[in-house]
């Protein structure tokens, strides 16, 4: 069996065929830009990120010589936390904004003097950094009311991957304890949340911890024809 493995990281994207005995037969990169518009500010094109995603896989499988055995798995992981916000479409409204982001800091020092982390921490034992979803969802709250307006969704890098892949629209359960007031030993998520650090409904951040009560995005963001044995939707 060749196991298809696909790295989303901040600077570099990685795919990697393996072989049934776990070695390595194939490899292929490339770098993504980080955007910077303002001091502290840390941003990716969310397509640019997944036409990355899209060659490095036909980079690795165009490797493969002929009579190789079909690709029967593929396996993937990417950058953690960020918002990665799209519409009910799943069409993004705007870049996403990273883990690495700091356009949140102040806020943040604000949630620390009243407290709020304190009881963040309370309910789900995460922290907060200036770069997960509730800190950014407030401060576009504050500062970018519209976009909100546009956003159906909070992904991750990951689930960003997981929506062009597969259609649809999910999020890890344990992603989804860090922003919020769920838990992973819950495995439910509410339809609508309310971030522990976020005063409020987030209607934008809609999406399941369990992927069998997921919701299916539009066809049109289904992954594109890589080429792939007939077992993988194309």
């Amino acid at each position: 069996m060749t196991v298809l493995t696909v790295d989303v990281g901040t600077s570099v994207i990685k795919s990697v065929v393996f072989d049934a005995e776990g070695r390595e037969v194939a490899v292929s990169r490339t770098g993504t830009e980080v955007l910077r518009p303002h001091p502290g500010w840390a941003e990716q094109d969310m397509d640019a990120v997944w036409r990355g995603v899209v060659s490095t896989v036909r980079g690795a499988l165009a490797q493969l010589g002929p009579g190789h055995d079909a690709v029967r798995l593929i396996a993937f992981t990417a950058q953690g936390d960020g918002c990665w916000l799209v519409d009910g479409d799943g069409r993004p409204t705007g870049p996403a904004i990273l883990w690495s982001d700091g356009r949140a800091g102040d806020l943040l020092a604000r949630w620390q003097a009243e407290g709020v982390l304190a009881e963040a921490y309370r309910r789900n034992g995460s922290l907060t950094c200036a770069g997960m979803p509730n800190a950014v969802l407030t401060w576009l709250a504050e500062h970018d009311p519209a976009r909100l307006e546009r956003s159906h969704t909070a992904l991750t890098a990951a689930g960003w991957l997981f929506l062009r892949l597969t259609g649809v629209t999910a999020i890890d359960a344990s992603d989804a304890s860090a922003p919020s007031s769920t838990t992973p030993r819950a495995r439910t998520t509410p339809r609508s949340w309310t971030c522990s650090a976020w005063r409020g409904p987030v209607g934008c951040c809609r999406a399941s911890s369990d992927t069998t009560s997921a919701s299916p995005s539009s066809p049109t963001t289904r992954q594109p024809n890589w080429a792939l044995p007939p077992v993988f939707p194309s």
